[in-house]
């Protein structure tokens, strides 16, 4: 009797642990500015283990699987997908990508067989992502395409126009692979071109300062890659100029484009006159 008393005691603490460790990660990411991605990853990790304890200590106790059941009912509808969307920005975050697939691939399937076109879409963007930091640049398109495709059905202008700046980063990628194969590095730079025009015309209408100058300068750095620096040149200091223009102006995106616009003078400056001055 005792023996047993202690089992359902241990049973008890290990669930309670279970909802003690939800509730902490929900706290954490509600906070938003004070967010502890590390702790989040932590926790979940904790939750992994203590949902194995269970299975392999309680797993013929009636209570125990009714709550693996409930536990894995909650993770299969498009709550669950959004928590184990976020712990996989918690990993992606914390550079651990294969966790952060793992993850943002089954919130995928969860959204996918729920019809939540939206959330399938933002995992699209974030497959993506964690792909490009990667350097896995044709998984990145693939995923970025699907995500654009999804937002375009939805009427999702703004967010169809990053999955459209995403692709022309891509390409933009893509096309430095091939640095030095004249003919292979004009296509992916035309792509690059294609997709960021396109975004940009998306950020021009709707207002979007800040998204616009980000995708000039970048479009800018097409053209000079294609060749076309006076273009070129105009995009970036379009550029720099929206982001001198703003209230807030923001340091990091300035000295972007000022380095882009470096790289571009030493671009057009005659290879005669890049002496240092004595």
């Amino acid at each position: 009797m005792k023996s047993t008393n202690t089992q359902d005691d241990g049973l008890a603490s290990s669930m309670l642990q279970v909802v003690s460790l939800l509730i902490a990660i929900g706290q954490n990411i509600a906070s938003d500015s004070r967010r502890n991605n590390q702790q989040i990853i932590d926790c979940y990790e904790q939750i992994q283990e203590r949902l194995r304890y269970i299975k392999q200590l309680f797993g013929e106790k009636f209570l125990a699987n009714s709550f693996l059941s409930f536990y894995q009912g909650m993770m299969n509808q498009s709550g669950g997908a959004d928590f184990l969307t976020q712990i996989g920005i918690a990993y992606s975050l914390q550079g651990k990508y294969q966790q952060a697939i793992e993850l943002y691939q089954t919130a995928q399937q969860i959204y996918h067989s729920s019809r939540n076109l939206f959330g399938e879409a933002e995992i699209l963007h974030n497959l993506g992502n964690v792909y490009f930091s990667l350097g896995q640049y044709e998984r990145a398109r693939d995923d970025y395409k699907k995500a654009k495709n999804i937002w375009s059905n939805l009427n999702e202008n703004y967010r169809e126009a990053h999955s459209l700046k995403n692709l022309g980063t891509v390409h933009l990628s893509l096309g430095q692979l091939e640095l030095g194969q004249l003919e292979q590095v004009k296509k992916p730079y035309g792509e690059a071109k294609k997709y960021y025009n396109q975004a940009l015309n998306t950020f021009h209408n709707l207002n979007k300062k800040i998204d616009e100058a980000i995708t000039l300068s970048e479009l800018g750095l097409v053209d000079f890659f294609l060749g076309e620096a006076e273009q070129g040149m105009e995009k970036i200091q379009k550029s720099l100029s929206i982001h001198r223009q703003q209230y807030k102006r923001n340091p990091v995106l300035e000295a972007t484009s000022l380095g882009y616009l470096g790289v571009a003078y030493l671009l057009l400056r005659p290879w005669g006159d890049r002496s240092c001055s004595q």
